[in-house]
C-alpha cells in the first residue's frame, strides 16, 4: 500500500513539475511573451504579443479553453465578451506540428459595468 501511495505521489509531482496544468503543448518550449490589450470596449478587445519567428501559426485561449488556432499574424481581435468582467488570456506558438507551452497569463477586464436585475 505505501508503495503505491508513493509512485502515485511522485507521478503527482513529477506532472506539476512539467506544467500539465498549465495547457499548450508543456513541451518545455516557452510560450510568446510581450502580451497586451489594446482597444477594449464592452464586449472586445484585441490581443496583440511579439512575435517568433520560427512559429508556423499561434493558439489563443481564453480562461484557459480554446479561443482561436491557426493565427499567423501577432494579434487576434476577442470578441463577444461581456461588460465589465475579467478574462485571462494565454498564446502558444507551434512549428513543425509542435506546440509550445502557453504564455504568460494576461488579464484584461472589459469596460463597462456588470448589471443585474432586481426584482
Amino acid at each position: 500500500m505505501f508503495n503505491r501511495i508513493t509512485f502515485l505521489l511522485g507521478i503527482f509531482i513529477l506532472l506539476l513539475i512539467v506544467g500539465c496544468g498549465q495547457g499548450g503543448g508543456v513541451t518545455g518550449i516557452p510560450g510568446p511573451t510581450g502580451l497586451y490589450p489594446s482597444n477594449i470596449t464592452t464586449t472586445s478587445f484585441i490581443l496583440h504579443w511579439s512575435p517568433i519567428p520560427e512559429a508556423d501559426y499561434y493558439t489563443v485561449y481564453k480562461d484557459g479553453g480554446l479561443y482561436v488556432s491557426g493565427i499567423t499574424g501577432t494579434s487576434q481581435s476577442i470578441t463577444g465578451l461581456s461588460p465589465g468582467r475579467r478574462y485571462r488570456m494565454t498564446v502558444s506558438y507551434t512549428k513543425d506540428e509542435i506546440e509550445s507551452n502557453q504564455s504568460a497569463s494576461l488579464y484584461v477586464t472589459t469596460s463597462g459595468t456588470t448589471e443585474t436585475l432586481s426584482q
